[in-house]
């Protein structure tokens, strides 16, 4: 079986202690080492076993590309911003050359970008990042609608809320996704 990581959201704005989303409306990932650790080991097992890794950032050129997220947030009209600190992936990430970046500008992966194109041939997608009710959520179901058979690793995701997190993978794994921690991707 083909398969292929997509990572989403594990931008300094959506994730870091200094990000927008936690300076600005006080949005904190829960264990930001954890999931850093659980991502690099995730793509380790990627590049181990031939597979290519994505990650998708969320970033626009200018406040009117926020579109509705921007209205009903106002704080990321300005956060968020192709080329800055905000929109760049965490420091501690292992990321690749090799690899290959997605930009998006909503919160889905798929949404405008050229990621169902780039993964022709694939059978299997395994999914972690930031924004589990959100982000990765949005990404799942559209992985989905593209018949992928979609891995949410759930050690390799996190939410803001445990409460929005846990209702995020029961909704995923009701038909969307299969939900495994990476030990049991092995």
């Amino acid at each position: 079986m083909t398969a292929a990581v997509l990572l989403v959201g594990l931008q300094n704005d959506y994730a870091h202690p200094a990000g927008a989303n936690s300076r600005v409306r006080d949005l904190r990932v829960p264990d930001l080492e954890a999931l850093v650790a659980a991502v690099n080991r995730l793509t380790a097992l990627a590049r181990a076993n031939g597979w290519p890794v994505f990650w998708s950032q969320v970033s626009w050129a200018d406040e009117d590309a926020s579109g509705l997220l921007g209205r009903r947030r106002p704080h990321l009209r300005q956060a968020l911003r192709t080329g800055t600190w905000g929109a760049a992936l965490l420091d501690d990430l292992v990321v690749l050359e090799s690899d290959r970046r997605i930009q998006a500008t909503r919160f889905s992966a798929f949404h405008g970008t050229s990621l169902v194109t780039q993964l022709a041939g694939t059978e299997r997608l395994y999914v972690g990042g930031v924004g589990t009710d959100y982000l990765v959520e949005s990404t799942v179901r559209d992985a989905f609608q593209h018949d992928l058979d979609v891995i949410v690793v759930a050690d390799a995701v996190q939410g803001y809320s445990d409460r929005a997190h846990h209702r995020a993978l029961e909704a995923m794994s009701s038909v969307f996704a299969t939900i495994l921690n990476s030990p049991d991707l092995a």
